[in-house]
């Protein structure tokens, strides 16, 4: 290999570890949020969330869905 196609090599290299080390994570966990298919969970969902935050409570609260249960937390 040459000297500049080591160089190439290198920053490339670079580049890609540093993009890696910046790259947000997303806010939300897909797998949390496919638990509410039916638009009576995501009802459930939203109203226990505002009534969470409207008491400002930061317990833990279950909700009961049709494919299971889930708690959340609300900060």
């Amino acid at each position: 290999m040459t000297l500049i196609e080591n160089m190439m090599h290198l920053l490339t290299s670079l580049f890609a570890t540093t993009t890696s080390f910046v790259q947000e994570k997303p806010l939300y966990n897909k797998e949390f949020l496919d638990k509410f298919d039916s638009p009576s969970d995501k009802q459930k969902l939203t109203e226990t969330v505002r009534e969470l935050k409207q008491n400002k409570d930061r317990s833990p609260k279950s909700i009961k869905l049709s494919k299971g249960e889930v708690t959340i937390v609300v900060n």
